[in-house]
């Protein structure tokens, strides 16, 4: 009876001591390397974007497998609810982003959407430290170097990720929201050298994958 007690006792402090840990927050761990515009089958993405205050527009890209070693681009570009450009690529996954841009780029529609959301200097961050106040210095092909440093997190669409700027010098060239796990910007706003003033912006609606 009393080896029971004793037991119960332990049984009971045990219990007690248990209930006064403080609750610890799992920390997120992400992969070293981000991908970005890795464009793959199945990707869905849908954005809002605007040059200042004007031509409001929406961009949806959607990937799909063409063939065994091909895929297909599908991109709308919206205003309101009017479709006012449709076109398919079909290209090697290495070479959609590219033959996407030369099929684009004479659309006025897309051209700042490729210049800016699939712009050449996110490839140029693809290892990164994601944490609040890192920063690294990026060099683009030996022609552009430029600072990118994380501000603070945020959430677009539902998804959690990284603000981030890119200045070149003392001159804030974009601001973006950046997730891990998604291959395009959450976020991207695009600022004017002179002045800092916004230039164009696009933010992410609705991104989905098979």
């Amino acid at each position: 009876m009393k080896n029971i007690s004793c037991y119960l006792l332990i049984l009971f402090t045990l219990l007690i001591a248990g209930c006064n840990q403080p609750t610890v927050k799992p920390e997120k761990t992400y992969a070293n390397k981000w991908q970005p515009i890795l464009l793959k089958d199945g990707d869905n993405f849908e954005y809002r974007t605007k040059i200042s205050d004007k031509n409001i527009t929406t961009i949806r890209l959607m990937i799909k497998q063409n063939t065994q070693n091909k895929l297909k681009a599908l991109w709308e570009v919206k205003q309101g609810e009017k479709i006012i450009l449709s076109k398919q690529v079909i290209a090697s996954p290495e070479n959609i982003l590219i033959s996407s841009k030369a099929a684009l780029i004479t659309e006025k529609n897309t051209t700042p959407f490729l210049s800016t959301v699939l712009m050449h200097w996110w490839p140029g961050i693809d290892y990164f430290k994601w944490e609040v106040g890192f920063k690294r210095a990026v060099l683009i092909e030996m022609l552009a170097g430029f600072m990118i440093e994380v501000i603070k997190e945020c959430n677009v669409a539902g998804i959690d990720g990284f603000q981030v700027q890119l200045k070149a010098g003392k001159i804030l060239m974009a601001e973006a929201c950046l997730s891990p796990t998604i291959t395009l910007p959450l976020s991207v706003k695009r600022f004017q050298s002179s002045g800092g003033k916004l230039k164009y912006e696009a933010k992410l609606l609705n991104y989905h994958h098979k």
